[in-house]
């Protein structure tokens, strides 16, 4: 069956994206806070 493994690569592929999604918002507050702490 193509589509099982289809789908199967899809959701890993959406698993991927979201993994790299939270790391570059985590990255992103991270420098958010660092510029917060010299503004103050």
């Amino acid at each position: 069956m193509w589509w099982r493994g289809a789908i199967s690569s899809f959701r890993e592929n959406v698993s991927f994206a979201a993994h790299v999604f939270l790391w570059l918002a985590d990255a992103v507050a991270t420098q958010l806070a660092i510029v917060g702490k010299l503004n103050l």
